[in-house]
C-alpha cells in the first residue's frame, strides 16, 4: 500500500500593492501608443471633409469574475470583484467629453462635423438599452471579454441605442447616406480593478500537492478603442486600438473592500469563493478617462488629416 500524502491550498488576495514607477505616460500623461494601433482600408475615410460622430459608446468594468482550479481531486478558487462609486451621470459626462474631443479636435482641423442633433431623427425608431436595476445603467458583457460586465455610458439616455451582431455603429448607416457625410462611431474599453487566478498541481510516488490562488492590483486599463468608418457611398474603415496593459490612465483607480468569503470543502479538495467591492477613486478615475479621451481626439484627428 502507498502512502499519499495531500497539501492543498487556496488563497484569496487582492493586492493594492504600491503604484507602478512613474512612467511618461500615465495617469494624465497617458497617450495611445500609436505603434500598437492597426488600420483598417483607412484611406476610404481620409477622404472626407464633412464627418458625422453621433455618440460614444464608453464600456467601464461593472462586475469582473476570475476563477482557476476546482475539478475533481485538485482545489480551486473563485472571485468576483463589483464595481462601486460610478453613477450613471458622472459616466455619461465621461462619454460625453470623449465625444466632444474627437468633435472639436476634428472641427479645429478645418472639418465639417454632425453631430447627433444632426441625425436624430433618422434613429427615433431604434429601441434604446434596458437599464440594469441593480446597478442603475445599461450593461452588456461580450465575448472578447470573457469573466465581465460592463456598463454602457453614451453622452445621454436618447444615444444609448441598442444593438444585435452588427454592432452600434450599424444603425447610423442610413443617416451617412441620407448626410453625405463618412461616418466615424468611437466605441472604449476601460477595465477596473485587475484580477487574475492561477492553479498548479503536482505529483509524485507518495505526495500530491494542488494550490490555487488569486491576485489582482487596482489600476485601470485602457483596454481598447475602436473606431468603425462608413462613408456615404459604402466604404468601410477601421481605428483599432488593443489593450494597453503596460500604459496605465490609472496606476491605482480605487481601493478593494471585502464583502467576504465561502469554502466548500470535499475531502482532500475545497473551493474557495470571494467577493469584493472596488470603490472607484473619482479623481484618479476621471483623470485617466479625460486622458485617453484627448488622445483618442489626436489619433482620429490625425489619421483623417493622413497622419499616423
Amino acid at each position: 500500500m502507498k502512502f499519499r500524502q495531500a497539501i492543498c491550498a487556496a488563497s484569496l488576495l487582492l493586492l493594492v500593492g504600491a503604484a507602478p514607477p512613474p512612467q511618461q505616460f500615465m495617469g494624465a500623461n497617458f497617450e495611445i501608443n500609436r505603434d500598437r494601433v492597426q488600420f483598417g482600408t483607412i484611406g476610404s475615410c481620409a477622404k472626407g471633409t464633412t464627418y458625422l460622430v453621433p455618440t460614444t459608446y464608453l464600456y467601464i468594468a461593472a462586475r469582473t469574475k476570475t476563477g482557476a482550479g476546482g475539478t475533481l481531486g485538485k482545489v480551486g478558487v473563485r472571485a468576483t470583484v463589483y464595481t462601486d462609486g460610478l453613477t450613471k451621470s458622472g459616466v455619461q459626462q465621461i462619454a460625453a467629453q470623449m465625444q466632444n474631443e474627437i468633435v472639436s479636435q476634428l472641427r479645429a482641423a478645418g472639418h465639417t462635423v454632425l453631430t447627433y442633433d444632426d441625425v436624430r431623427a433618422d434613429v427615433a425608431d431604434k429601441s434604446r438599452m434596458e437599464v440594469n436595476p441593480r446597478y442603475g445603467m445599461p450593461t452588456k458583457s461580450m465575448r472578447q471579454f470573457p469573466g465581465i460586465d460592463f456598463f454602457v455610458a453614451t453622452p445621454s439616455d436618447e444615444q444609448a441605442i441598442d444593438y444585435g451582431m452588427m454592432g452600434p455603429q450599424s444603425n447610423f448607416a442610413k443617416a451617412a447616406q441620407r448626410s453625405g457625410a463618412t461616418l466615424l462611431f468611437p466605441q472604449v474599453w476601460l477595465t477596473l480593478p485587475q484580477i487574475y487566478a492561477t492553479a498548479s498541481n503536482s505529483e509524485g510516488m507518495t505526495w500530491r500537492s494542488s494550490q490555487a490562488g488569486v491576485g489582482g492590483n487596482p489600476s485601470m486599463h485602457l483596454a481598447g478603442a475602436w473606431i468603425n468608418g462608413l462613408t456615404a457611398k459604402g466604404a468601410w474603415c477601421s481605428i483599432t486600438v488593443p489593450d494597453h496593459g503596460s500604459r496605465l490612465p490609472a496606476p491605482v483607480a480605487g481601493t478593494f473592500q471585502e464583502l467576504g468569503n465561502t469554502t466548500a470543502d470535499y475531502g482532500e479538495w475545497s473551493v474557495k469563493r470571494g467577493d469584493w467591492n472596488f470603490v472607484v477613486d473619482d479623481n484618479a478615475f476621471r483623470t485617466g478617462a479625460q486622458a485617453v479621451g484627448r488622445s483618442l481626439g489626436k489619433l482620429v484627428t490625425d489619421t483623417m488629416e493622413g497622419r499616423k
